[in-house]
């Protein structure tokens, strides 16, 4: 698909919940540090961030922004999935 179909309020969040799920689980970013590894401005990222943590894609604290319970879940759910493919697939040969 051609980057002229793309929707860039999409993709800028997507650049945040990438760079949260790098990081660890008590790892807390604050706005200047996700805004420098995004390359976005920090009133973007706040907005970004803001609207993230009202979905529970990310979770806030005086400390910063982190990965929120529905990104950690989409990873779990993904394991899990993967785990029990790998099982049958075992049991099928």
């Amino acid at each position: 698909m051609s980057a002229d179909y793309t929707i860039q309020a999409l993709h800028r969040g997507l650049l945040v919940i990438e760079y949260l799920a790098q990081g660890q689980i008590d790892e807390w970013k604050t706005i200047r540090e996700v805004a420098a590894a995004t390359k976005l401005p920090e009133n973007t990222c706040y907005r970004l961030l803001e609207t993230l943590q009202a979905k529970g894609w990310a979770e806030k604290s005086g400390k910063g922004y982190r990965q929120g319970t529905k990104g950690l879940m989409t990873h779990l759910i993904y394991a899990r999935d993967y785990y029990f493919k790998k099982l049958a697939e075992r049991g099928v040969q």
